[in-house]
């Protein structure tokens, strides 16, 4: 089935699904024009933007505006995003150059296993044990002779068991993340509940499960949890912000994010994701 909607402001498909922030998109392309296929609330789609119109093929069970909506965060408002970036000429300049890239709305749960995938990895490597988890685990999905697989639920990836994700590449990151899927399949973990609470008292939540340090937690805040203010530190940002920010070689990681969410404010996560993306790729 084939849904659109006119949409006007700032958007970027490729910039915000293909920057680090989701792993499960990917690109192909029909009448030489760029379709994106992935899942948002566990349903197969495609999606491209052509003009001021937003283009959606879906199963016919599936009403996928409202979601996308929410997804791509098209409340933000980016202009606004990017005045408050005016007086600083590095974000000012990686505004221009990403313009439309939006932060993400994702599903907690698998944000919350993405990023803990994410650690000491890189972004082809995350993608492929994310697939592997869920062509495997996950419920099968289909659209018009597109098959792949929902990214598994608590129960299903606790059932899984550490000894089968370690056979899988997972590596070290397999206990923490068989405690975590246990103790969210049990429910003394609701991911959901995390966007109730205050940014302190999420990280507080996050870091409280193991495998889950400062930077993953402001990783899933930023990317799943509505925390805006969050400022994921990694060694991309770390440098960034010594070269160019604070030229003291010995500043904490600690330091640079409370720094920075001072110094960028209320949108301190969307100048974190500019300068990261910026960087990135600046240098692959």
């Amino acid at each position: 089935m084939y849904s659109s909607f006119k949409y006007q402001n700032p958007l970027n498909l490729a910039h915000s699904l293909n920057s680090g922030q989701a792993f499960r998109w990917r690109i192909e392309k029909e009448s030489s024009q760029k379709w994106f296929n992935g899942i948002v609330d566990n349903e197969l789609i495609k999606i491209r933007r052509i003009s001021d119109e937003i283009q959606l093929i879906h199963n016919d069970n599936f009403s996928p505006i409202e979601s996308i909506f929410s997804y791509l965060r098209l409340d933000d408002d980016l202009e606004e995003i990017y005045q408050s970036f005016e007086n600083d000429n590095i974000l000012s300049n990686a505004s221009r150059n990403f313009s439309g890239m939006r932060i993400l709305r994702q599903d907690p749960w698998e944000t919350i296993i993405s990023f803990m995938l994410a650690t000491a990895s890189n972004i082809p490597r995350i993608q492929r044990h994310i697939e592997d988890l869920s062509e495997n685990f996950g419920n099968a999905l289909s659209l018009n002779g597109l098959e792949r697989g929902a990214f598994p639920t608590p129960v299903q990836l606790a059932n899984v068991g550490e000894e089968k994700l370690r056979q899988m590449g997972i590596g070290f990151r397999s206990k923490n993340i068989n405690i975590v899927a246990n103790l969210v399949a049990e429910k003394k973990f609701d991911p959901n509940k995390l966007r109730t609470l205050t940014y302190e008292n999420c990280l507080q939540s996050l870091i409280s499960l193991p495998g889950i340090g400062d930077k993953v937690a402001n990783c899933i805040m930023l990317f799943a949890i509505d925390k805006i203010e969050a400022f994921p530190v990694d060694v991309w940002i770390e440098r960034i912000i010594k070269e160019n920010y604070l030229p003291d070689p010995k500043v904490s990681k600690t330091v640079i994010r409370s720094w920075a969410q001072e110094n960028f404010g209320s949108y301190a996560g969307y100048a974190n994701h500019y300068l990261f993306h910026s960087t990135r790729t600046s240098e692959t």
